[in-house]
């Protein structure tokens, strides 16, 4: 709901700030329902066309750089750059709308002619049809072309051209895709897959990939393989070699002492191993002569020989003879141990990689026989040198390690090959998988596909953009089609509108002589054209107070489409313009029924008439509810002209005088405005008030002195001197207002001068007391109706008095 108005520049209004003139209060902003009085040409159209503005979304094309600022009650402000975007539904009555929505159209003689014309909006509506054909031409010509080359057949044309392009393509991949399914590398028919087409063959484009040839060759191995049976895992090769040289490194290092040593024995160790070798078969023959010699052996030298071979001697050489056999036994276990395993055994696949492993599996094999033949060798040597320690021990090397690996790699091998066998037809198509994706790869290739369908795609976005052109071009065609429909429909529906206000021309109005008639052309275009009829005959002439009234029940007839009135404000701009008194009572019948009885969101009602004011005083308050008849209660607002520093005339809007606003009488608005000269000092904001004295208190004057002294027989001045007195000088002063001041073509230089403010504040006051003294009752009466406190002192003019 508007609240208030600013308005800096709009017409004849300047600098016209709501807070600074009327207050900030809720009494003093615009309500639901307001009643605006203003003399003619105070300003009241130009206030409206602020409305009209709003409702149009465009400044009035006379006030194009107009600049203000609307208030609404939730806080929103609009100003003139963004009623475009505002969102406020108005509906404004005054001369624009009379002008842009009946179009009167005159003959020389002044004879009223059909006219097409009659809704609001409505002017521009055949302009709109016209273009919107002239348009839907111009979108088939662009679709269909003079000769067939329009858009439409170009798509087609390039339809056809792609779908030749595409299928030469599809039928290389259906003639791939055939080759693929019948060939038992590439594809087997299972129960989830048994068909496989050319549709298969494209989701499988994006991963086909090129293989090597001995990956490829492995996969067709595989295809070809029948399924070979589960393979034992191998026995961990448990030999031992670090426990028989850690016994040995103990052997080779351990000291060796006898009781006595025979030096020659000692330096010879080939010696002492023959002299050893021989005491053991003399011993095991009991022989007492020398067997190599013949010669008797001396007690003595077996003495010495026991001395030198002690039993811990032959312990020691014992111990070394049972590791050497313990080597050679285990070394000959390694020597007879073969692999269980054969590479036949093994599926294609994993061949090569049992071949690496069993020659591994041999290299270490051999590594482990040379190891225990050095041993052996070592410890042989520790046999002849039984008292000699051998220094250099022999190093634990990874050697069993690395068999225990070996193995294990192999039985890794096995679990493979295991699981293959296990899941054979999985492997096998998997291996035809990827030769499938192999074949794919080349066949795209050889058919140049990547190329084709980077072609294809480029042709299809054009004629993605050609549709979408063509497309938009159909969906506007049909847009246009059905707006013109709409149009049509709009000027169709105005029959209704016709039918409203013939019924407001004959129920209201009391003009049953004077409607709308509707004519039908028989033209191609079949426009509809309304005629104003006067009884039965068209009318000739119409009045400006008959065209008023059929324009002002035009627009309510436009208010019956108004679905929820509360979202809607409403402005009426003077509807009484040229109506007799009769007819007056009728409009205001008609707004109290069609808009004052309805919860429109405002009203605005303005009038330069005070009878019609009078009427408006009563119009219906559309509340039911007790507690809520106050928020339809009228609220009064005048609008006036006046003078702003510079001495211009400007227009402002003030509250109503409640005077005014209770008893709706110029009399008393003018005695209110000699008042204000006789009792207030001039200023900025009052100087209108002295400026337009001498008219207005003329015109009270002349009211006054006329139902006082109602004798028609008695002129002017003989009422103004019976009334105020026979001095000359007092009567002086009052003609001097009737005669001079309030006119200027027989002095017209007095219009150049400022005016006489204490010379007006002083015949004000003439007048004042002349009533007061005379009409005691009467100047009561008058002070409380414009809510004065007190009354005017008496006072003469130059020890003038009325007494």
């Amino acid at each position: 709901m508007i609240k208030k108005i600013n308005i800096y520049d709009y017409g004849v209004y300047r600098d016209f700030i709501w807070d600074n003139a009327i207050g900030n209060t809720d009494d003093t902003t615009f309500g639901h329902r307001n009643i605006i009085y203003g003399r003619n040409y105070s300003g009241k159209t130009t206030f409206s066309r602020l409305f009209r503005s709003l409702e149009n979304g465009v400044l009035h094309e006379d006030f194009n750089n107009g600049k203000f600022l609307i208030t609404l009650d939730d806080g929103t402000e609009i100003s003139e750059q963004e009623i475009e975007k505002s969102s406020n539904k108005i509906r404004v009555f005054n001369s624009d709308f009379k002008k842009e929505n009946l179009s009167f159209l005159y003959t020389d003689e002044g004879e009223i002619l059909p006219f097409t014309i009659l809704g609001e909006q409505n002017i521009e509506i055949e302009k709109k049809i016209d273009f919107a054909r002239r348009k839907n031409d111009d979108i088939k010509f662009e679709l269909y072309g003079k000769n067939n080359d329009g858009l439409v057949n170009r798509f087609i044309t390039e339809t056809k051209r792609i779908s030749s392009m595409e299928k030469e393509v599809q039928q290389k991949i259906r003639e791939a895709a055939s080759n693929i399914r019948n060939n038992s590398l590439f594809f087997v028919a299972t129960e989830k897959k048994k068909q496989y087409d050319s549709r298969d063959f494209i989701l499988e484009i994006p991963k086909a990939k090129v293989l090597d040839n001995l990956t490829e060759e492995k996969l067709r191995n595989i295809i070809k393989e029948e399924i070979k049976p589960v393979l034992n895992e191998l026995k961990d090769f448990e030999y031992n070699a670090s426990n028989l040289i850690v016994e040995a490194n103990a052997l080779l290092t351990r000291e060796i002492k006898p009781s006595k040593v025979i030096e020659r024995l000692a330096k010879n160790s080939l010696l002492q191993q023959w002299v050893r070798e021989g005491i053991a078969f003399h011993e095991k023959e009991h022989k007492e002569d020398c067997a190599f010699c013949g010669n008797p052996i001396d007690k003595q030298l077996w003495e010495d020989f026991d001395s030198h071979f002690t039993r811990e001697v032959d312990d020691f050489s014992l111990k070394i003879d049972n590791l050497i056999t313990k080597i050679e036994i285990t070394k000959e276990w390694i020597i007879n141990y073969q692999l269980p395993i054969k590479k036949s055994e093994f599926y294609s696949v994993f061949q090569e990689e049992f071949i690496f492993w069993a020659e591994e599996y041999e290299y270490l094999k051999n590594e482990s026989i040379m190891q225990l033949n050095k041993t052996i060798d070592i410890l042989n040597e520790r046999k002849l040198s039984l008292f000699i320690p051998i220094n250099t021990t022999l190093r634990v090397t990874e050697l069993e390690q690395q068999i225990s690996t070996n193995i294990y790699n192999m039985n890794k091998l096995i679990e493979n090959h295991n699981d293959f066998t296990n899941g054979f037809m999985n492997e096998q198509e998997k291996a035809r998988r990827q030769l499938r994706l192999n074949e794919i790869q080349k066949v795209i290739k050889i058919i140049n596909y990547e190329k084709a369908k980077k072609n294809i795609d480029e042709e299809n976005n054009k004629l993605l953009r050609i549709g979408a052109q063509k497309d938009a071009l159909i969906l506007e065609a049909n847009e246009t089609m059905i707006k013109i429909e709409e149009l049509e429909a709009m000027i169709k529906d105005e029959q209704n509108s016709v039918k409203e206000i013939n019924n407001y021309l004959k129920t209201f109005l009391g003009h049953p002589e004077l409607y709308l008639n509707l004519i039908n052309s028989s033209g191609p275009e079949k426009k509809s054209k309304f005629v104003i009829m006067r009884k039965e005959e068209m009318a000739r002439n119409l009045s400006e107070g008959e065209q008023s009234l059929i324009a002002f029940c035009y627009f309510l007839a436009t208010l019956k489409d108004i679905s929820d009135v509360k979202d809607y404000t409403i402005f009426i701009d003077d509807p009484i313009c040229s109506l007799d008194s009769n007819h007056i009572f009728y409009v205001y019948s008609l707004i109290d029924s069609e808009i004052a009885s309805k919860k429109y969101k405002q009203v605005f009602i303005s009038t330069h008439n005070l009878d019609f004011l009078k009427y408006l005083q009563k119009i219906t308050n559309p509340e039911k509810n007790k507690q809520r008849l106050k928020l339809y209660k009228n609220k009064y607002w005048l609008i006036e002209k006046c003078f702003n520093e510079e001495h211009e005339v400007i227009s402002t809007v003030k509250k109503m005088p409640k005077y005014l606003e209770k008893y709706s009488t110029e009399f008393i608005y003018l005695f209110h405005e000699i008042y204000r000269v006789a009792n207030e000092e001039q200023n900025d904001e009052n100087y209108h008030v002295f400026y337009n004295f001498p008219n207005n208190a003329r015109k009270f004057i002349e009211t006054y002195m006329f139902f006082k002294y109602p004798d028609i027989q008695m002129g002017n001045d003989r009422r103004i001197l019976s009334f105020f007195g026979g001095k000359v000088e007092v009567r002086s002063f009052i003609n001097r207002i009737n005669n001079e001041y309030s006119h200027g073509e027989e002095q017209p230089d007095r219009l150049f001068k400022p005016v006489n403010i204490p010379e007006f504040k002083e015949n004000a006051k003439i007048i004042l007391e002349a009533i007061s003294i005379r009409d005691s009752e009467q100047y009561d009466a008058f002070l409380n109706s414009i809510g004065a406190l007190s009354r005017v002192t008496e006072q003469s003019i130059g020890g003038v008095s009325t007494n």
